[in-house]
C-alpha cells in the first residue's frame, strides 16, 4: 500500500511500564519512528527506572530510540496501599502530559496496573486508545481484571489470537474495531539479531553450561503462597546438579521483591544457579533460543518459547486460561511434580514430539498491519462506544 506515506500526520503516544511490554513493543516503536507521518512520544514508567529491576529504560537507548520520557513513580510494591499511591502519582503525571500534548492515540499493551491508569487518564482527556494483546486470560493474577478493564476503555483492539478476539467480542466491543494480526513478540523473533553467548557471558560475568534452563517466576497476585511456591521450586531444581538454572528477576508486582531475595540467596549458595536482573529483550531471546527449556509462570513460556521448539514447564495459576499448546507442560507446585515436569521437557521423546510445532500466535506483517489499521480510522468516529452483541 504505497499510499501510506501520504496519509495525514498523527501524534501518537506509547506507554510502557516494564521490560516485558517494552521488549514486545521495541521493533514496533522503531517502525513508527521511521514513519514521516508519525510524531511519536514514548513514555516509560513503572519499573523502568528501578535499580532493582535493572533500570530497563537503557533498553530504549540500546534500540536507538532517542526521544522518550521517564515518568518516575515511587515504585514500592510491598502491598496494595503502595500500589494505590503509585497509581495516584502516575495518574497525575500522565494527566498533565495528556493535557499538553493532545495525542491522536494512546497505544498500550497488556495488563499491568500502570497501563490501566494510562487508559483511564486517556479516557478523561478524550484520547482514543489502541490496546494490544487484549482478551487473554491469566487467572492467577489481578492483571486479568486490569486487562479486561482496559479492553472496555479501549477503542481499537489487536488481540494476538482468535480465542482472545472472541472474548473481546463477547465483551460487547464493535466487531469492526477488533483485529487479530498476531503477536508482535513473534515478529521480533523472526527478525532476532544473533548475539553470541560468549558476549553475554562477558557482560554478565558467568559461564553458560552445556545444559541450562531459564527460570522466570512472578508472584501470583491473587494467591498467598508465593514464598512457599518459590521454595518448592528451589527444592526441586537443586536435585538437578548437572543442569544450570538461569533466573531472571521477578517483576515489580506485589511480592516480587521477596521472591528476588530468595532467588539471590540460593544463587550464592549453589554454583549451578545464576541470577540476572534483566538481560534485555534481544539478549533474553538469544539465551532462551539456545536453552533446553523454560520454567516458571512468565508469558514468554507461552508466547516465545514455542517458536524456538523448546519446552515450557508452566507452574501454578498465573498463566491459567492461555491457549493450550503442546510445547507447554502444566504443573502445580508439588516438588515431585516439578521434578517430573523438568525431566519431561528435557527428554528426547518430548523434544522430538514438538519439532514440527507451529506457533498459533504468529502471523506475517503484524506491526505493519496494525499501523495501517490505526491510520485507517478517524479518531472522532471511535470515541463514542456502544455495546455490541
Amino acid at each position: 500500500m504505497n499510499s501510506f506515506k501520504f496519509l495525514k500526520k498523527k501524534k501518537l503516544c506509547i506507554l510502557s511500564s516494564s521490560r516485558a511490554d517494552f521488549g514486545i513493543l521495541r521493533k514496533f516503536i522503531k517502525k513508527l519512528v521511521k514513519k514521516k507521518n508519525v510524531e511519536l512520544d514514548l513514555i516509560l514508567t513503572g519499573s523502568h527506572n528501578s535499580k532493582k529491576f535493572g533500570k530497563t529504560y537503557s533498553e530504549a537507548k540500546e534500540n536507538g530510540i532517542k526521544d522518550f520520557n521517564i515518568l518516575n513513580i515511587p515504585n514500592k510494591n510491598l502491598n496494595a496501599s503502595h500500589l494505590v499511591k503509585n497509581s495516584s502519582v502516575l495518574l497525575n503525571k500522565l494527566s498533565k502530559k495528556f493535557k499538553i500534548k493532545k495525542y491522536n492515540y494512546l497505544i498500550i499493551l497488556g495488563d499491568r496496573y500502570e497501563i490501566l491508569i494510562g487508559a483511564f487518564a486517556a479516557s478523561l482527556h478524550k484520547i482514543p486508545i489502541v490496546h494490544l494483546s487484549g482478551g487473554d486470560e491469566t487467572q492467577g493474577a489481578y492483571d486479568n481484571q486490569f486487562r479486561h478493564g482496559i479492553t472496555k476503555l479501549a477503542h481499537l483492539h489487536f488481540p494476538t489470537n482468535e480465542i482472545s478476539k472472541k472474548r473481546i467480542l463477547k465483551m460487547g466491543e464493535n466487531p469492526n474495531h477488533v483485529y487479530n494480526y498476531g503477536s508482535l513478540s513473534l515478529e521480533n523473533i523472526n527478525k532476532l539479531k544473533k548475539i553470541e553467548l560468549k558476549s553475554i557471558e562477558k557482560e554478565y560475568k558467568f559461564k553458560f553450561k552445556k545444559k541450562y534452563l531459564l527460570v522466570c517466576y512472578h508472584p501470583e497476585t491473587l494467591g498467598s503462597k508465593n514464598k512457599k511456591n518459590i521454595f518448592s521450586l528451589m527444592s526441586a531444581i537443586i536435585k538437578f546438579k548437572d543442569i544450570q538454572f538461569i533466573f531472571t528477576s521477578s517483576n515489580s508486582d506485589e511480592g516480587g521483591d521477596k521472591i528476588n531475595k530468595i532467588i539471590n540467596k540460593f544463587s550464592k549458595k549453589y554454583k549451578n544457579i545464576v541470577f540476572v536482573k534483566s538481560f534485555g529483550q534481544e539478549k533474553y531471546l538469544n539465551v532462551l533460543k539456545l536453552s533446553n527449556g523454560i520454567i516458571g509462570n512468565s508469558s514468554s513460556g507461552v508466547h516465545e518459547a514455542p517458536s524456538f521448539k523448546i519446552g515450557s514447564l508452566n507452574l501454578g495459576n498465573r498463566q491459567k486460561g492461555r491457549l493450550k499448546i503442546k510445547t507447554i507442560i502444566n504443573s502445580n507446585f508439588e516438588i515431585k511434580n516439578i521434578i517430573k515436569g523438568i525431566n519431561k521437557i528435557l527428554s528426547k521423546n518430548f523434544k522430538n514430539n514438538i519439532k514440527l510445532f507451529k506457533n498459533p500466535y504468529y502471523k506475517k506483517n503484524t506491526s505493519e498491519n496494525i499501523i495501517r489499521k490505526i491510520f485507517s480510522f478517524k479518531e472522532k468516529d471511535l470515541l463514542i462506544k456502544k455495546f455490541y452483541g
